[in-house]
């Protein structure tokens, strides 16, 4: 659904950048465990660090397979970790 929403690379680009710097902007990344789902998606949890601030997030993609049977990712959620202790 992600894919209708820009004319253009440029501007989707720009999306990830600004809104999603974790993924876009990753120094590193490792990835954990997946599992399968009843409709036969993937669930895949990946752990990213930024390059500029060396803050860690967790990215669980949901990955599915589309009509010419190759994987795509259909949806992906961040969640980032408060380093600030309690």
């Amino acid at each position: 659904s992600m894919h209708g929403k820009f004319n253009d690379s440029k501007k989707f680009l720009a999306k990830m950048r600004f809104e999603y710097g974790p993924i876009y902007n990753h120094e590193a990344y490792t990835f954990l465990e997946s599992h399968g789902t009843n409709d036969g998606d993937i669930i895949q949890k990946v752990r990213v660090q930024d390059r500029y601030s060396g803050e860690k997030s967790l990215v669980i993609y949901r990955i599915s397979i589309d009509l010419e049977g190759h994987y795509v990712i259909d949806s992906f959620t961040i969640i980032n970790f408060d380093s600030t202790p309690i």
